[in-house]
């Protein structure tokens, strides 16, 4: 029989959050293949026309082909957004407070809590032994040691002798007399669960198992993480303000603080008062100045840059964790959308602009060719006329030149003297 707490409202709202994140991260995937496949058949298109014709006049030059194209950062950013996955990210004070906070998001009793967990982590209890653990859906529930590069290890759990409800305490710790391989390896749990179906979930170690900034290597790529640290004391110590600081720099990501209640096995831990831990956040700079609340209760985001929202207890968790989820999602997506329409709009210009030019040669190119032959026939009339003017005036020369020289062959002629055989008759 399937537990009702899973279908509490935190886990519904944050299943429908992911899911519609990975749904439109399909249309946004679709939208860039389709993007990528125009720019290259427009690309081969112009190519073989510029290659066929012998004009060049109307190919585009290099600067409006390059906005044909996405440039190589585009390109990263959107590969990176496109191959992201969300995956959860608990951490926190000690273990006890991850637990309880694991349990509360997928809305049933899986991990040991109080007594059942051992003893305390950090200087209260000693060294901690507690194991990563990851969390992935599956038809069938079963436990796993795997190694970060996803080897399964065969190794005999205590889940694997029998039936149980929540993770055995012997599977979640590290033995003495394992092997290397056996301590480096995370315990993988897999579930039939509505919101493991749509995001994967991880509870990082203490540092003395694991230091923080091995845990997070695997989360640095391909992975969109929603970070939520669980807070059992009003005070963070200066080690886990120095963790905290070390996830900062490796994924630079805002971060939900949740306040985890004191055990019902410590009657002597007091009613946290509402706002103290804001306040110590606030003094650490690890959350920004207060907002204000929006509507639904939740701290409201100011423009640009989220920031790191608190949740003073596990009843307001929804009411924080579900917005901030959503936002943080939606964010990366708006990102990748603008930059797509950026591309978009790019190609839209030089379009237009192509078009504008077309039109305008087709306006003027027509008026430019009868303008042509107007000069072209006035310039044959006035040549026209030159050679008339020129052919006339030749004609007149060579009378004048000819009626000159008639005159003057007859007189000299006239005075030639015939001698010689003429003679001979007289």
């Amino acid at each position: 029989m399937e537990n009702p707490q899973k279908n509490s409202p935190l886990v519904r709202d944050l299943t429908r959050a992911f899911s519609h994140y990975n749904k439109h991260n399909l249309f946004l995937k679709k939208n860039h293949k389709e993007t990528l496949a125009f720019f290259r058949e427009f690309r081969q298109n112009h190519s073989n026309t510029c290659s066929s014709s012998s004009s060049t006049s109307g190919g585009l030059d290099t600067d409006q082909l390059s906005c044909i194209s996405l440039l190589r950062h585009e390109e990263d950013y959107l590969q990176n957004v496109f191959g992201s996955a969300p995956y959860i990210l608990i951490l926190g004070q000690d273990c006890s407070s991850r637990y309880q906070l694991l349990n509360c998001l997928l809305g049933e009793r899986l991990l040991p809590l109080g007594s059942e967990v051992g003893g305390a982590c950090g200087p209260e209890g000693g060294a901690c032994r507690r194991r990563k653990l990851c969390f992935t859906h599956g038809r069938q529930t079963r436990l796993s040691l795997a190694l970060p590069g996803q080897y399964e290890l065969v190794h005999q759990l205590a889940a694997h002798c029998g039936r149980w409800d929540t993770v055995p305490r012997e599977d979640l710790e590290i033995q003495e007399c394992e092997d290397p391989a056996q301590r480096l390896a995370e315990l993988e749990i897999t579930l039939h669960h509505p919101l493991l179906q749509e995001v994967k979930i991880m509870v990082v170690p203490c540092c003395g198992v694991q230091p923080v900034e091995e845990a997070l290597e695997d989360c640095k790529r391909a992975i969109l993480p929603i970070i939520l640290y669980a807070v059992s004391k009003d005070a963070l110590s200066d080690e886990q303000v120095s963790d905290l600081q070390k996830v900062r720099e490796a994924l630079p990501f805002p971060v939900c603080f949740v306040r985890i209640p004191g055990g019902p096995s410590d009657p002597a831990s007091p009613e946290p008062s509402r706002g103290a831990l804001y306040r110590h956040l606030q003094s650490l700079e690890l959350v920004g100045a207060a907002a204000g609340n929006c509507a639904c209760g939740a701290p409201a985001q100011t423009p640009g840059r989220m920031q790191s929202v608190v949740a003073e207890s596990l009843e307001r968790l929804q009411r924080v964790l579900v917005p901030f989820a959503r936002q943080l999602l939606q964010s990366q997506q708006v990102e990748a959308a603008t930059l797509l329409n950026a591309v978009h709009c790019r190609w839209l210009d030089l379009f237009i602009n192509q078009a504008f030019d077309m039109q305008r040669d087709l306006q003027i190119t027509p008026r430019r060719l009868e303008y042509t032959r107007e000069k072209e026939g006035e310039l044959f009339s006035s040549l026209m006329a030159i050679a008339n003017r020129k052919q006339e005036e030749m004609k007149e020369m060579i009378v004048e030149t000819l009626s000159s020289m008639k005159e003057q062959l007859l007189e000299d002629a006239a005075n030639l003297q015939f001698t010689g055989v003429l003679s001979l008759f007289i």
